[in-house]
Formats: C-alpha cells, sequence, structure tokens
C-alpha cells in the first residue's frame, strides 16, 4: 500500500493510499503519464511533481507563471464609468483617502477598482497603471 499526499494548492489537501508501488508511481508522474485516481482527475489538472520522504509521496501541481500583461491594451470603452473616475483621481495625484471622499465610497472599494484596473493594464504599481493608462485619461 502506497501513501500519497496530494496538496494541489495552499488550502487543499488530500491523503490517498493506492495498491500501486511507490517507485510505479514515481517513474510514471517523471514521465507525466501517471493520472490522479477518479473523481480528482476531473477536478485537478496540471503538471505534477512528486517527492518521497519517509514512505510517503508528496505530490504538488506545477502551477503556470501568471502572465505578465494583457493580450491587448484596453480602451476607454472597456472601462465602467467608475473605473474612469478612479483612474483620473489618481491621475490627479489624490490618495486612497481622497479618492474616498470625492467618490463616496469606502477605502476598500477603492482598492477593489486600484487592484482590478491593475490586473486590466498589467501594471505592478500605481505609477505602472498610470503610465500604461495615459492615453484613455487624457482623453
Amino acid at each position: 500500500m502506497t501513501r500519497l499526499l496530494f496538496v494541489p494548492n495552499p488550502n487543499t489537501l488530500l491523503w490517498l493510499e493506492l495498491d500501486q508501488p511507490e517507485e510505479l508511481i514515481l517513474a510514471e508522474i517523471q514521465a507525466g503519464a501517471w493520472r490522479l485516481p477518479a473523481p480528482f482527475d476531473k477536478v485537478f489538472s496540471g503538471e505534477l511533481n512528486a517527492a518521497l520522504q519517509d514512505g510517503v509521496i508528496t505530490i504538488t501541481l506545477r502551477q503556470p507563471p501568471p502572465p505578465s500583461a494583457p493580450a491587448a491594451r484596453p480602451t476607454r470603452a472597456d472601462l465602467s464609468r467608475r473605473q474612469l473616475e478612479v483612474l483620473r483621481g489618481l491621475a490627479d495625484g489624490l490618495t486612497t483617502r481622497q479618492l474616498c471622499l470625492r467618490l463616496r465610497i469606502s477605502p476598500r472599494t477603492v482598492y477593489t477598482y486600484i487592484a482590478g484596473l491593475k490586473t486590466l493594464f498589467g501594471a505592478q504599481t500605481r505609477a505602472e497603471l498610470l503610465a500604461k493608462a495615459a492615453g484613455i485619461i487624457r482623453k
């Protein structure tokens, strides 16, 4: 009986026991031929990593790298009125608190809009967001 500890993400842990020998499982994982037993094969997919320690095989999923930038640059039509207001406020140099007061929304809502805009434009910082959205803000 081979014991497996499957950790597909930081929030999920599955304990499995299989009748296959551990050497066979490890060889198949390294060759990319081993598949999770049903029903887990339908829920989790991706390239597997495996390590043997103290008679237990620990299996994790290799996470694909995050996309570096969106395929197409967003246009003014892609943004909501509120997203444009947040962008304009950032361009005016307003702080989160000042944006809250101007737009009459909570700080958490401002952070949510900014995070969504950063994702949309593929930016890491507010400054990078403003640089990438400069053409939209000026219109």
